[in-house]
């Protein structure tokens, strides 16, 4: 059993529990740690002992306690493998045979501040901001984003959290060589390095016919792929693969609106093995709607490590409340270690009944009589929802189908309660 007071090694730097730093006890079967201050027991283990006691922090007791695998280690079996077991915590080892360290359970003394089988993850993260040089970087997405994750970094031995704005605005042949010596560059430490969590910002404009992206002020790509090509030259992609790289996309909505720049943003996720791209439709995108939601992306995703997928999605999206109605979310997902890579395309609508049935935008005014707001709906067979205008004489209605090949992703559990206090 490991006790420390700062991260060493492959541990976390922060208790699970209650996010807390201190003396903490690392697990001997994940990088989770725990405050030794939480079990009370743990004071009452002599010195000597410590160093052959093991450590099992609750998530992996529920973890294990829950399987009905067999196990290669003798740790693992030495939990009792039942919905419920009491929590040992602490085993020792007698004839190359783990046993619990104490006669009976161990009292836990704390709560969940965060999910039950969550982390406090501090491995490295590398934050790359590629951003037209006339956006501003101060108050930007990516700077929010590093700085609410500053904070669980702040003790590291050696910097597990980079940060680094790469501003462009390559009107010539000139300005795209300083680019691709800037970016190589700045992308160079990820080289000498273990595979790093990678998360790239871009931050420009998109061509309101075409789609194509925006190399400098005034002047926007022929292509995606061209646009691609030079932000990221060949150095710079053979790093990003490396990497667990995430991509979003900053700019208008006409980059996923228009099927050959749309196609052509697919295909580059594929090519820079991009693990996770999200892009937005709104065709008058405006970033700062998205901080919520990538705060809570930082929280849950790179924090807690929590596992990607839709019902921890749905959380951050009903947290974000004001990019739903602002804009639909696409996310392109790409594992180069399937037998057949394929980047798979789910796109994510903001529904409500009375404002935005199945996720289409209800107009403001009617088109018939001109009133505003004046829109009534009502669900009917099959789920379609019928909008009609309700100013006296006015026999406008609209209707709206539920889209083929849908999930409706439900609100987490919980609320927030009001209470009176003195």
């Amino acid at each position: 059993m490991a006790v420390f007071s700062m991260h060493k090694g492959t541990h976390d730097s922060f208790c699970y529990l209650c996010q807390n730093g201190g003396c903490a006890l690392a697990c001997d079967l994940c990088p989770r740690v725990l405050c030794s201050e939480h079990i009370e027991q743990f004071k009452t283990i002599p010195a000597q002992d410590r160093a052959s006691v093991r450590f099992v922090c609750p998530a992996c007791h529920v973890i294990i306690g829950r399987s009905r695998t067999s196990s290669t280690s003798s740790l693992r079996d030495a939990i009792q493998r039942a919905p419920g077991a009491p929590y040992r915590a602490f085993y020792i080892e007698v004839n190359k045979k783990f046993t619990p360290y104490f006669a009976n359970p161990v009292n836990l003394t704390t709560e969940y501040h965060i999910s039950q089988s969550a982390r406090v993850n501090t491995s490295p993260i590398f934050i790359l901001h590629l951003r037209l040089e006339c956006l501003e970087e101060e108050g930007s997405v990516a700077s929010v984003f590093f700085h609410a994750l500053k904070p669980y970094f702040a003790n590291e031995d050696t910097i597990h959290l980079h940060y680094a704005d790469v501003p462009f605005n390559l009107n010539t042949d000139s300005d795209a060589e300083k680019h691709r010596r800037l970016i190589t560059t700045v992308v160079e430490p990820l080289s000498h390095q273990g595979k790093a969590r990678v998360l790239v910002f871009v931050y420009t404009h998109s061509h309101d016919v075409h789609g194509t992206l925006y190399y400098g002020t005034n002047l926007a790509s022929q292509t995606v792929d061209n646009w691609f090509d030079v932000l990221f030259p060949p150095d710079v992609r053979d790093v990003l693969r490396v990497h667990d790289t995430s991509l979003f996309m900053l700019c208008c909505g006409a980059l996923v609106n228009t099927t050959q720049s749309y196609q052509a943003l697919k295909g580059n996720c594929a090519t820079l093995q991009i693990r996770r791209l999200i892009a937005f439709e709104a065709s008058h995108f405006q970033a700062a709607l998205t901080v919520s939601f990538f705060l809570g992306y930082a929280q849950k995703f790179l924090i807690e490590n929590v596992t990607f997928a839709d019902m921890h999605l749905a959380d951050l999206l009903w947290q974000s409340l004001s990019l739903g109605r602002h804009s639909r979310v696409l996310l392109m997902q790409y594992n180069p270690e399937d037998p057949s890579p394929r980047v798979a395309v789910s796109e994510y609508r903001w529904i409500h009944k009375g404002v935005r049935p199945w996720g289409y935008r209800l107009p403001i005014q009617c088109p018939s009589c001109h009133g505003l707001f004046t829109f009534k709906n009502k669900e009917e067979l099959r789920g379609a929802i019928v909008s009609r205008c309700k100013t006296r004489d006015c026999t406008y209605s609209q209707t709206f189908n539920r889209p083929d090949d849908t999930v409706v992703l439900k609100r987490p559990e919980g609320a927030w309660m009001k209470l009176g206090r003195e």
